[in-house]
């Protein structure tokens, strides 16, 4: 996906901030097969992969051969990456149809008992016979992002600055509510039935490259990890190119929500680099909140509380987004992906996550669940008029009546952007209780108007004698 050598980006930098060239990123979006008739996911990714002709090179098996996975080209332009995207769905989708099935976007089969599935190589089969039914059972579908770092060093220093949002990134995520025709009542219940492997969660601090590597070793040596080549942390260094991979979404119902994951992820990483260059370390993470938040994420989604790990408190998972948007305001405005991402997140509002327009299908029968998983994937940004049609039995749209999250634009931020500053609010570790600090600064703000009051009586008293 990403070669050593880096290409040069686009011309475009925003004004009043420093002119960098943006990380290249690159995508890897899975997928399930389903047949129709059968009703469950059919393991024919070998077969589509053939039928793809000359754009098979974007295509691979996964674990099982019900999965299929598409990897767009590296960029450095999102609108250019968002394009890949929807190009390799729509290809798949055409070259699934000629054989008689559907490409569902969805992070798990919304119909189909967890079971055991062919594996699509002998590796996986080896991977299988090492972690048991957790991989013989497993057929999550997610999409991965690949950010390059080049200096493996520093890709390494990056994962304990970025470990603390990646929760956001999983409640935003969410596209796996139903299983075995049942609403499990999670967001993302790919992500509960991920933990199941060994360090299913958010990745340590690690001081260096052979920190990383020598971690990971011991861990093979010891039997937890079947090989170096494979590791379920939600965010890790790839074996196959120069970047940090993040894993945490769910596959997006459309191209926008994969879209949106690798901005936000190039924006943490290029953040987390630029507080390298300051001289900020991470914060350490005590594992039991590092767990919770990935716990809270995939339960609730955006609907509901989330997790700071940092601070160790419950806020509101809107609180978390923005301070997440604040935090990476320089980077996304170097990229020129502020107002892009911005308008996708409020996109995103106002249709639900893939969770909440699963909920939604169900409410007319779980078979609608799949039909939107097979509509929505050939979409860029939302649902074709046959899908809309689907949710009209939905519950009111509170979505659309709800104050937003993030609003779809700000035409300031990039032109406000302090180029050499740095505040602790641009930094990663600086704005991770933003939460505590807002409801520290009411505090403040109360005592304040008390003592007014107080100085202002006695003044009266005193007139008074």
């Amino acid at each position: 996906m990403l070669t050593t050598s880096p290409a040069p980006g686009p011309e475009e930098s925003a004004p009043g901030t420093r002119r960098r060239t943006p990380a290249r990123i690159g995508v890897e979006e899975e997928f399930l097969l389903h047949d129709h008739q059968a009703g469950q996911a059919t393991p024919r990714a070998a077969e589509v992969i053939a039928a793809l002709g000359t754009s098979r090179d974007h295509a691979r098996t996964e674990m099982h051969g019900t999965q299929l996975e598409l990897v767009t080209e590296p960029a450095t332009d999102l609108r250019a990456l968002t394009a890949d995207l929807l190009r390799n769905r729509k290809q798949a989708i055409a070259a699934a149809d000629e054989l008689g099935m559907r490409l569902l976007a969805t992070g798990l089969h919304p119909l189909a008992e967890p079971g055991p599935a062919p594996p699509s190589e002998q590796r996986y089969q080896e991977m299988i016979a090492h972690y048991g039914a957790a991989a013989a059972t497993y057929q999550g579908c997610g999409t991965h992002v690949h950010v390059e770092v080049t200096d493996r060093d520093a890709a390494a220093l990056v994962l304990g600055h970025i470990a603390p949002w990646i929760p956001v990134l999983v409640a935003l995520a969410g596209n796996s509510s139903y299983c075995a025709g049942t609403d499990t009542g999670f967001s993302s219940w790919r992500i509960a039935l991920q933990r199941r492997f060994p360090l299913a969660g958010l990745p340590p601090a690690f001081c260096s490259a052979a920190h990383y590597d020598e971690t990971i070793d011991n861990l093979v040596d010891r039997g937890v990890l079947k090989d170096q080549h494979t590791s379920f942390w939600l965010a890790r260094l790839s074996d196959r190119y120069p970047t940090v991979e993040l894993r945490a979404a769910d596959v997006g119902l459309t191209a926008d929500d994969s879209a949106l994951q690798a901005a936000l992820s190039r924006a943490l990483v290029m953040t987390a680099l630029a507080d390298l260059e300051r001289g900020i370390e991470p914060v350490a993470l005590d594992p039991a909140w590092a767990d919770a938040a990935v716990w809270m994420a995939a339960r609730h989604g955006i609907e509901g509380p989330a997790i700071d790990p940092v601070a160790q408190i419950q806020v509101p998972l809107a609180h978390r987004l923005a301070s997440l948007l604040e935090t990476t305001t320089d980077a996304l405005c170097e990229a020129g992906d502020y107002q892009r991402a911005r308008a996708m997140l409020a996109g995103l509002q106002r249709r639900g996550t893939g969770a909440e327009v699963q909920r939604r299908a169900g409410c007319s029968g779980t078979d609608h669940v799949i039909t939107v998983a097979e509509q929505a994937a050939g979409q860029s940004e939302g649902l074709g008029h046959g899908g809309r049609r689907l949710l009209a039995c939905a519950r009111e749209d509170t979505a659309a009546q709800a104050t937003p999250m993030i609003a779809s634009t700000d035409p300031g931020a990039c032109q406000d952007a302090a180029p050499e500053s740095s505040p602790a609010s641009r930094s990663i570790t600086g704005a991770q209780s933003t939460g505590a600090q807002s409801t520290g600064a009411q505090s403040i703000l109360l005592a304040i108007g008390l003592l007014v009051m107080l100085l202002a009586a006695v003044v009266g008293v005193a007139a008074i004698l």
